[in-house]
């Protein structure tokens, strides 16, 4: 369509939540977007944790190591109870497996 080309486009439940949305956060967009102050080490990545997807692992590894290398991470084994601790007091985003939960 002509008219969005040049826009982001997004589904929501109803106008009444994006308009919430909007109000909510409207002090922090700029020119349709989000502006948020990204951390280096804001999140913590638990990837294969059950040591049964390979090439996903691999794949989400070179992502890590290049668009995020300050974010601890671990692969192919489980993380301890103080490595979670440490994602939900001190991180704000936990990216396990392959779901990002938002900690918000």
């Amino acid at each position: 369509m002509e008219i969005v080309k040049d826009h982001p486009i997004t589904r929501f439940p109803s106008l009444h939540v994006a308009y919430a949305l909007f109000k909510e956060h409207e002090d922090t967009i700029l020119d349709g977007c989000k502006l948020i102050k990204a951390k280096e080490d804001m999140g913590i990545c638990v990837v294969n944790p059950s040591g049964d997807l390979d090439k996903m692992e691999k794949r989400m590894k070179l992502f890590m190591d290049f668009w995020l290398p300050k974010w601890k991470s671990c692969y192919n084994t489980r993380p301890s109870e103080e490595m979670f601790e440490d994602a939900l007091i001190n991180h704000d985003i936990l990216m396990y497996k392959n779901f990002i939960l938002f900690l918000y």
